[in-house]
């Protein structure tokens, strides 16, 4: 037997996409997305990050991580912003990508997640208080030496009951957007 073929498959060569998230944007700008998670990831536990909590990704290095072209890159950038899911700049010299992550895209995804129902798994109560937990622990964890209090169990189902009713306006919005526009987005 091969142990080649098996190192070929290791997790750490794959990209991890969200079902969800497939079914909300699409499956290249699930997996460009997912990328730069996973980018942001490494800047971040290595202390990387840069002022405003930039990182960067270079066409080629995103091309060569998830096999998406420079002209899909491009698009699917583009979507992933107008949703409101991430930043981009050019920055430095030479001019290089930039992509930065706050608590409005974080949030933003968590609407995107929840509109229409969402996920079967955050639709109980207990579920979207875990799930308001977990976006808390986003917020302590991106705010070093801030003190933020815990939640209690009250507090976390309303916040997660208040990301439902975010999502469902967000999801109305969207669709007058798309009788307005006809599916085709200014940008």
């Amino acid at each position: 037997m091969s142990w080649g073929m098996l190192e070929l498959l290791r997790s750490d060569g794959s990209v991890t996409v969200n079902k969800s998230l497939i079914r909300k944007v699409g499956l290249i700008e699930a997996v460009v997305f997912s990328e730069l998670v996973s980018r942001y990831c490494y800047f971040r536990d290595r202390d990387r990050l840069k002022k405003g909590g930039y990182f960067y990704n270079t066409v080629s290095d995103l091309e060569e991580a998830t096999g998406v072209s420079k002209r899909y890159q491009l698009s699917s950038i583009a979507k992933l912003q107008r949703l409101g899911l991430l930043e981009m700049r050019v920055m430095g010299v030479p001019a290089t990508r930039h992509f930065r992550f706050t608590q409005d895209h974080i949030d933003s995804l968590a609407v995107l997640l929840l509109a229409d129902g969402g996920d079967a798994r955050v639709r109980t109560e207990t579920q979207r208080a875990k799930l308001a937990r977990l976006f808390h622990a986003g917020v302590q964890h991106a705010s070093p030496g801030k003190e933020i209090p815990d939640l209690t169990d009250e507090e976390a189902e309303a916040y997660g009951r208040e990301m439902e009713r975010a999502a469902k306006k967000e999801a109305e919005k969207n669709v007058f957007r798309h009788a307005l526009y006809g599916g085709v987005e200014d940008g």
